[in-house]
């Protein structure tokens, strides 16, 4: 889901390897600060920083220590996407 302002909002769904995802995302580059945050062992959190694009990054992983959740935060936007993996 994108957000860019009131009432503006997409929806779409991808299918695409783990390196061609990550190699689109922002936080592909190198981030300045990622910080663990607390919560249930079962579902780590991470927020990242990337100050020369003003972006936030919140990442939930599953038990697997893959993204399941995560939501990106511009000045202007939120991008909140959620992961399905093959086989479960």
């Amino acid at each position: 889901v994108v957000t860019s302002g009131p009432g503006a909002s997409s929806h779409s769904t991808m299918r695409l390897s783990g390196a061609r995802f990550m190699a689109d995302e922002p936080y592909s580059a190198q981030v300045a600060d990622v910080r663990a945050l607390p919560g249930p062992p079962d579902q780590p959190q991470v927020v990242l920083y990337e100050p020369g694009s003003l972006l936030w990054a919140h990442l939930w992983l599953d038990g697997q220590g893959r993204i399941a959740r995560q939501v990106i935060l511009s000045q202007t936007n939120r991008v909140e996407d959620r992961f399905s993996y093959p086989g479960g």
